[in-house]
């Protein structure tokens, strides 16, 4: 990702809420995640890992769990649609939650 602040960054997935927060450098809330693991592949340095980032408003409008959680890495797909994910820079996320 090439962030106006931080030049060429790691990107992290999160929700329009967190999204939002992050562009207006305000608080964040408690945040919940739900990594996407392809288990189908033995070998853990090739397994697909995506991680989605979500806020409290999320979980209760869409059913999410509150707490960190794994799932397959097939339902990544139906959960990105009801959550959305949009792209932030992980260096002014980190600097937003430390």
């Amino acid at each position: 990702m090439n962030c106006r602040f931080h030049g060429r960054a790691g990107m992290m997935f999160v929700c329009p809420h967190i999204h939002r927060d992050v562009h207006r450098k305000g608080r964040i809330p408690d945040v919940s995640r739900i990594t996407f693991v392809d288990r189908e592949i033995s070998d853990e340095r090739l397994r697909f890992s995506e991680t989605l980032y979500y806020c409290p408003v999320c979980v209760s409008e869409n059913d999410l769990p509150a707490e960190n959680h794994k799932m397959p890495a097939q339902e990544f797909s139906a959960v990105y649609k009801k959550v959305g994910g949009l792209p932030v820079c992980f260096e002014c996320y980190t600097e937003l939650t430390s």
